[in-house]
């Protein structure tokens, strides 16, 4: 992936965010903003092992999102019955209604923050073998590992909000590095 002037800066924040992005997440976990027993997902430690086999990763931000590609998943475990699917969302709404509507073999877990630390072990521990945004709130340092580590990505949504083109637009650079195929 080129890397745009913005994309550089963003990170080398990113690998110096670890200790702010943890105070965020517990003044988050004090509001009730984040999951009480699985707060530590955000900060990319893992809940859960590692299924043996193939594990496809979808990532969404929100409900919406989450829920848009439940067919699909369905459809995929159907065809691919021996990989595991994981589908990482940020909110507890997501989370909570995930937990009675994802498929036998699909299971959710809280994105990690877009902080080095936290990405690195996230990766480390699950090594997907295909990562599907399904959302456009990109997530630059996900992103970037995600291909530094060689995981196939897909992006699936082919529907962008104004507010999201005018996003695109004010980080123009950042987000070409991103979505270029180098």
């Amino acid at each position: 992936m080129g890397k745009s002037a913005a994309l550089a800066v963003y990170l080398g924040v990113s690998h110096l965010a670890m200790g702010f992005a943890r105070r965020v997440v517990r003044k988050r976990l004090a509001a009730g903003k984040e999951h009480p027993t699985r707060y530590t997902e955000r900060l990319g430690e893992p809940s859960l092992p590692r299924p043996d086999g193939r594990l496809i990763w979808f990532h969404a931000a929100s409900i919406g999102e989450a829920l848009s590609i439940l067919e699909v998943i369905e459809r995929l475990r159907e065809e691919v019955p021996d990989a595991s699917i994981l589908v990482t969302t940020v909110t507890r709404t997501s989370a909570d209604i995930l937990a009675t509507r994802l498929p036998k073999g699909a299971f959710h877990l809280f994105t990690p923050v877009d902080a080095a630390q936290a990405v690195n072990r996230f990766l480390d521990h699950w090594k997907p073998d295909l990562a599907v945004w399904t959302e456009s709130e990109l997530w630059p340092m996900l992103m970037h590992r995600t291909r530094r580590n060689r995981i196939p990505m897909l992006l699936v949504k082919a529907r962008i909000s104004e507010e999201s083109v005018k996003r695109i637009r004010r980080i123009g650079g950042l987000s070409n590095s991103l979505l270029s195929r180098k």
